[in-house]
């Protein structure tokens, strides 16, 4: 069953409440809004609490969210990416932490990345074929198949995340 919108944020929202406690609130109001508004911390919490009067808006919780992702206590970073992720299975999409590989344009790590999703892949069908021969699947087959499906996909991120950093491709990109 698919979760309303408004539960979806009202979830996202006391998420980001949580996290401005860890983060703590005081230095988050300071970090959103600078230390020259006297009322920034009683305002950001009268909003994420959702007091008559005070809305969280679309671009405050970004921002909170961004600050958070650059926070140096993981357990912040983290929830700022658990209200993404609940942000994302409302609307059924996942997202995933693309890494930033430079390239200059070498043929040899294109191949590299190229045998690597070759290999991810046949050990994906394996891992399937394994799974149905008695045609079924049972739960510890389907952990090895999402396991191996999950290396498979990062295989495939890496390789567009090289590819995105190429001369070339940065050119077009720029471009368009």
């Amino acid at each position: 069953m698919k979760t309303r919108l408004k539960d979806t944020i009202k979830s996202a929202t006391d998420q980001i409440d949580v996290l401005a406690k860890m983060y703590p609130m005081k230095a988050l109001a300071i970090d959103l809004r600078g230390a020259d508004d006297p009322r920034a911390e009683s305002t950001l919490r009268a909003e994420l609490n959702g007091q008559p009067g005070y809305k969280l808006g679309g671009s405050t919780f970004v921002a909170i969210m961004d600050l958070a992702t650059k926070h140096p206590d993981h357990r912040v970073r983290e929830m700022a990416l658990a209200a993404l992720d609940t942000i994302e299975a409302h609307f059924g999409r996942v997202a995933y932490q693309v890494p930033v590989i430079e390239h200059q344009g070498d043929p040899l790590p294109v191949l590299a990345h190229v045998a690597r999703i070759s290999k991810e892949f046949s050990e994906a069908v394996n891992a399937a074929s394994d799974a149905m021969a008695d045609g079924r699947v049972d739960a510890h087959e389907a952990v090895l198949m999402r396991a191996e499906a999950v290396e498979l996909r990062d295989a495939i991120i890496r390789m567009i995340a090289m590819l995105d950093h190429l001369p070339v491709a940065c050119a077009l990109r720029r471009a368009k």
